[in-house]
């Protein structure tokens, strides 16, 4: 194995993440300069490519917390309660906890997906 292989499991993941990050973005700051019908165009494009990129992204996501020695659990508990968050209503009391609950996730995410890859031979049980 080469001496880089650690890094080459998060650059793999990361380079594929913020790519398409920002080719999403970069559409969706297209749409607002063009015309009504451009704009809706572009967020239609976006709006398939997120919803037929969602199974890529859990994919790299999965492929990577597995890389860096991690199960999957953090992550199916982080699109659980950011569901949960988008789908409460803003007036109910449990907005501004799931709210929280969401950021808390999402940052615990973020310090799972940059940790170094475990050694090659790591298999998942």
């Amino acid at each position: 194995m080469s001496i880089y292989w650690h890094t080459w499991r998060r650059k793999e993941y990361w380079t594929f993440t913020i790519i398409t990050g920002c080719v999403l973005h970069g559409l969706l700051a297209l749409a607002f300069i063009g015309n009504d019908y451009t704009q809706m165009f572009l967020v239609l494009v976006v709006a398939a490519l997120a919803l037929f990129g969602i199974i890529p992204a859990l994919s790299v996501t999965v492929r990577r917390l597995r890389d860096a020695g991690f199960g999957t659990a953090p992550l199916w508990v982080t699109l659980c309660v950011t569901l949960l968050h988008r789908i409460s209503p803003e007036d109910s009391s449990m907005y501004f906890v799931l709210g929280m609950a969401d950021l808390i996730m999402s940052i615990i995410m973020i310090i799972l997906l940059v940790q170094k890859s475990t050694k090659p031979g790591y298999t998942s049980s």
